[in-house]
């Protein structure tokens, strides 16, 4: 993954990244496949020094 972006608040915490890798494997049958887009995905972890992430 590759940090694009890291926005501090009073309360939370946000980091935007991207992945790194363009080519990868069907989890199903195994076969080297090309990503033809991303899609955009909201993770919410545990606190980090008291903020959200």
């Amino acid at each position: 993954m590759n940090v694009l972006e890291v926005t501090e608040g009073d309360d939370e915490l946000v980091i935007k990244v991207k992945t790194a890798e363009t080519i990868g494997r069907c989890p199903g049958c195994g076969v080297r496949v090309q990503a033809q887009d991303r899609t955009l995905r909201s993770v919410r972890d545990l606190s980090c020094f008291g903020r959200a992430v």
